[in-house]
């Protein structure tokens, strides 16, 4: 777990440090987080790969986060049924 959130820690501290260093217009940035641009909701394929960019990023740590919780939780009831 720590290995990862090094990573992680990591990967966000070069984000911060790439946004920082371009200097770039706080409402652009803001404005580029919402989904409001015609094309995405207009063009079928923009949608789509919208959806997959988001869904490629949050899959990985939910995956990681519950195989640790079920794991925990398995190891609690494991212990328990065999004291």
């Amino acid at each position: 777990e720590v290995v990862i959130s090094v990573m992680v820690t990591l990967v966000f501290g070069g984000l911060v440090a790439i946004v920082i260093r371009s200097n770039p217009n706080p409402l652009d940035v803001l404005l580029g987080c919402l989904p409001i641009h015609p094309a995405i909701v207009v063009d079928h394929d923009n949608l789509l790969t919208m959806i997959a960019i988001i869904g490629a990023t949050i899959m990985p740590h939910n995956l990681y986060l519950h195989s640790s919780l079920a794991s925990e939780h398995f190891a609690e009831n494991w212990r328990s049924a065999t004291a």
